[in-house]
This record gives structure tokens, sequence and C-alpha cells, in this order.
């Protein structure tokens, strides 16, 4: 090394992964005024998991918010090049809740990468099942979509 320090991360994500959902979701969650163990991790909820899994998730996410504790909730989604939806809810000045998607770029536009809207509450979706792929909550008084970052698409 010619005697030159070399800084890095540890454990550094891949590039394809640094706008991924996962990564943005759990970056907003530790930018909360909350301590790390006092999140509440409701998962990532995959088309492989169960029912009840995806009812424990749905619940976790509700709980949480009621309580207004900092949460995430992701589940995969299969609509229109929507890879996976997340909600986050955090401290900060006042209880905030936001909705995230991640796009493979064939859905909100022709470009891959992960987008967030806020919401002016979270409620369990009206007449809905809980079912893989489909949480049953709804983002009420959601924003336009805004580009968190983009990604290559995949």
């Amino acid at each position: 090394m010619d005697g030159q320090w070399e800084c890095g991360c540890v454990d550094c994500p891949p590039e394809e992964l640094v706008c991924h959902l996962d990564a943005v979701t759990l970056q907003a969650t530790l930018d909360s005024k909350t301590l790390p163990e006092d999140i509440e991790d409701c998962g990532h909820l995959t088309f492989a998991d169960s029912v009840g899994v995806w009812q424990e998730g749905q619940t976790c996410a509700l709980q949480a918010n009621a309580a207004e504790q900092t949460f995430r909730l992701v589940w995969d989604q299969p609509m229109d090049g929507l890879v996976a939806l997340a909600l986050v809810g955090r401290q900060a000045a006042v209880y905030q809740r936001t909705l995230y998607l991640e796009d493979d770029g064939m859905g909100l536009g022709p470009i891959a990468g992960v987008f967030v809207q806020d919401c002016t509450m979270l409620i369990s979706t009206p007449a809905c099942t809980v079912a893989a792929g489909n949480i049953c909550l709804t983002c009420q008084g959601a924003n336009n979509p805004a580009e968190v970052c983009l990604a290559e698409r995949r």
C-alpha cells in the first residue's frame, strides 16, 4: 500500500442493491429519531409466505402505526412493473407514514428505481382479504410518486 491509508465500508452492499427497496427503507427507519433496537421490523413478505405470515405483517404495521412507532414492512407485489412495495412509519417532528415503490422500469416510468409517496393515514383496506401478494393496506392521501433513486434496468 506504499504507506497510504485506504478507507472503505465493511460488508458493503453490491452496487446493484444500493437502489433497492430493502436498503432504502432500512435507511429511512434508521434516519428516524428512534434507536435501532426500538424499530419494529414487520418483515419482507414474499409469495412463498403463508397467508398467516401476510396477516401478521399487516397486523404488525397497523399496530405500530396506531402507536406511532417506527416500523417498516416490505412485500413483493405482482403488478405492472412494480417489484415490491413498502410502508415505513417513523418519528420525526411529527409522525410520518410513507409508501415506497420499487419499479423494474416497466411500471411507473422507463427507468428502474425506488419511488416514494407520503401518506396522511394508513388503514386496513375495506372489504379486502389478505393473501400472498395482497397485504390489504391503504396509504390514504398519497401524493404523486417522487424519485428516491434510480437503478440500472434489470
